[in-house]
């Protein structure tokens, strides 16, 4: 392939790959989308607090048990001194028995007292977590409708896209893998990190990169100016060429 071919070639692939960009930049911040995102993280909110707070309903739950098997086991021993009461004929011991019970009276108000008081919790708890799902349900109906509202905008930018992308593709077979490699290594894929401005041109004058402004070797400049070939700033480490 022609030196100067692969420089027009890689300069229409660089304008094809910024067109490319600005729409799918473009599709990034559209109302569809932003809408959508919005939407999913709300969904995403509720879901997570719902889920932190059936594990507190539970632990709710427990604990009301645990005070129901208190009290059932207070009203038993009590039930169980009073036919001791009964049968006993000893008054010391009765005395005993009766001082018994009321401190277990006293305990089983306390554990009937401790109840109610979580009944009316878990009562409270239950319907706020009822509203939680009633909210729940209806992000996610909101979520749904934004994401088909998204792939309908998706389905507008990729037909929009179409033809950019296959023009890429259709230079990518003619230009140099290394030439492909390295432009797409600037544009950010695989690392993130995105050079804007990934062909420069070399200033005979000044004998710099336009991009970086720092100056060229020798060795490089001889092949930009000699031999006219597209080669690589060894600054910044973009694409270079010598414009006409």
């Amino acid at each position: 392939m022609e030196k100067q071919k692969i420089t027009e070639d890689m300069l229409k692939y660089d304008e094809l790959n910024k067109t490319d960009e600005a729409i799918r930049d473009e599709y990034a911040k559209c109302p569809e989308k932003i809408a959508f995102n919005k939407a999913y993280e709300k969904y995403k909110e509720i879901f997570n607090e719902r889920i932190g707070f059936s594990s507190h309903i539970s632990n709710q739950i427990n604990a009301l048990k645990s005070y129901e098997e208190a009290l059932e086991n207070y009203i038993s021993a009590i039930n169980n001194l009073g036919e001791q009461v009964e049968k006993c004929e000893d008054t010391s011991e009765l005395e005993l028995l009766e001082l018994k019970i009321q401190d277990l009276d006293k305990k089983k108000n306390q554990r009937f007292y401790e109840l109610k008081k979580y009944e009316n919790e878990s009562a409270r708890l239950k319907k706020y977590l009822d509203s939680m799902n009633e909210q729940l349900k209806l992000a996610g109906q909101n979520y749904l409708i934004k994401e088909e509202e998204k792939k309908n905008k998706a389905n507008e930018y990729k037909k929009k896209l179409l033809p950019y992308t296959n023009q890429i593709l259709e230079l990518e077979k003619k230009l140099p893998k290394s030439f492909v490699e390295k432009y797409k290594k600037l544009k950010g894929e695989g690392t993130g990190k995105k050079t804007y401005n990934r062909i420069s041109t070399y200033n005979k004058d000044r004998g710099t990169c336009e991009c970086c402004g720092n100056m060229i070797r020798i060795e490089v400049e001889e092949i930009l100016t000699e031999i006219g070939d597209l080669t690589e700033c060894p600054n910044c480490g973009r694409f270079l060429y010598l414009k006409d």
